[in-house]
């Protein structure tokens, strides 16, 4: 959509809300995707596991006419901008076509809030005018109009997992056109269960076909139920779901298991989750210091700075006796960090126990000090884990030199705390200094 709309503001949205989709995944014992391409983004691209692929369940109507008793075409959607982007696209780019060999062609639009919200829209005026288009907002069976169409039609050109416009079709015995974002990460075969097209040549082609082929309409109606019947009937997703949810349980109970030494980001993020899921009753202090020694495992001679001064001596007393490099610190009035050795000493580790603060103070505090971190050294926070804004906390981290990997842990049974790790990396004018 970002892209699509060449929009600065909608990007920095996306890459904000993909972060933190992936900290709540890395977090999880196991994370359902409705296609097969987010769960093979997910454990390819980003290292993950227990990731399933389990599809939307649907019910099989079946087809009632046949193709010599139906007419028209449907488009089935909610307000979300794909679906408005998709009504504009067909007018402006595939109905012209369209109209040049089928100049009786008419589309029904299904959604009530796709309905008010694209009427309320002065740059969609085009779609509500096309003569070819009829809004019938909320129908209470989509059967009613499904059981008359020739086909219906999903012209996207953005959006992610599966559509569940194109499974209430198939439910129905209905052929479907769509553009790859309407398919990815099903298994759809072209041409087989259904008609694929990513231009509007091809789109209103596909158009043409099913409205006056019945050899080719009659394929893809029985192609679109048997892939239904074969992956989306509810007997089988249960079963998915219940593998799931076995695999879950004891992946969960693995975790509580002791940990092996952790380097890699990914694997500590999950690592220190399932040790806060297991000592959910601990305190803020205490979980800080758990995940450092527990996980991130430093070296014994390890620099670290311990702060609030209010809180650094119960941080203190919770680490393990071989630790004897530890600093109590303080925070003057602007966020910077006090202690009593030199001005410029830098450490492995700083470990702020300040459960209240708000995003953009704890932002201020870490760029304040980033410059007290050895390259590579890490922060670790203690958060609210309800009533924070972690979309500006993790953004504005990323923009002050902090790498991109954040480590969240909530605990079960207890709202106590959530932990974020960040890690210093100098940018490159940065590193003769350091």
């Amino acid at each position: 959509e970002a892209e699509l709309h060449n929009s600065v503001k909608e990007m920095k949205h996306a890459i904000e809300t993909e972060h933190l989709e992936l900290a709540i995944a890395r977090r999880s014992d196991a994370t359902i995707v409705i296609s097969t391409e987010e769960k093979e983004m997910l454990t390819k691209d980003y290292g993950m596991s227990h990731i399933w692929h389990i599809p939307q369940a649907r019910e099989i109507a079946g087809c009632k006419k046949s193709f010599q008793e139906r007419d028209g075409m449907v488009f089935i959607g909610s307000a979300h901008p794909p679906n408005l982007d998709a009504l504009l696209y067909f007018v402006q780019d595939i109905l012209p076509l369209v109209l040049k060999t089928d100049p009786k062609c008419h589309l029904t639009v299904i959604g009530e809030a796709l309905r008010d919200q694209i009427h309320a829209m002065p740059e969609y005026r085009e779609v509500v005018k096309c003569p070819h288009i009829t809004f019938v907002g909320f129908v209470a069976e989509l059967g009613d109009y499904l059981n008359d169409a020739k086909l219906t039609i999903a012209p996207l050109r953005y959006g992610a997992g599966t559509k569940g416009k194109i499974a209430s079709s198939m439910s129905y015995g209905v052929p479907a056109v769509s553009t790859r974002f309407g398919t990815e990460g099903t298994g759809m075969v072209n041409g087989g269960d259904i008609l694929i097209a990513n231009t509007p040549e091809e789109f209103a082609n596909a158009i043409h076909q099913l409205l006056n082929d019945e050899e080719v309409w009659n394929r893809i109606s029985a192609g679109g139920l048997d892939f239904l019947h074969r992956n989306y009937a509810p007997e089988s997703v249960s079963a998915m779901m219940d593998e799931m949810m076995d695999a879950a349980f004891a992946n969960h109970r693995e975790k509580r298991i002791r940990q092996p030494r952790l380097t890699n980001v990914n694997q500590i993020c999950e690592a220190a989750a399932a040790i806060a899921r297991s000592r959910a009753l601990l305190t803020p202090e205490e979980t800080l210091v758990k995940t450092l020694c527990g996980e991130l495992q430093p070296q014994t001679n390890a620099s670290i700075c311990l702060l609030p001064a209010a809180q650094a001596k119960r941080l203190r007393d919770f680490f393990p006796k071989q630790f004897r490099n530890l600093t109590l610190g303080k925070l003057s009035s602007s966020g910077n960090l006090v202690t009593g050795t030199a001005e410029d000493a830098l450490f492995d580790f700083i470990l702020l126990c300040n459960h209240e603060a708000e995003a953009s103070d704890l932002v201020r505090i870490m760029k304040n000090n980033r410059k007290r971190l050895r390259p590579g050294g890490m922060f670790l926070v203690s958060l609210p884990p309800v009533h924070f804004d972690y979309i500006k906390f993790f953004t504005g981290l990323k923009e002050i030199g902090y790498q991109n990997d954040y480590l969240l842990t909530t605990p079960e049974d207890s709202v106590s705390v959530v932990i974020g790790a960040s890690r210093n990396i100098p940018k490159s004018d940065e590193r003769e200094v350091w």
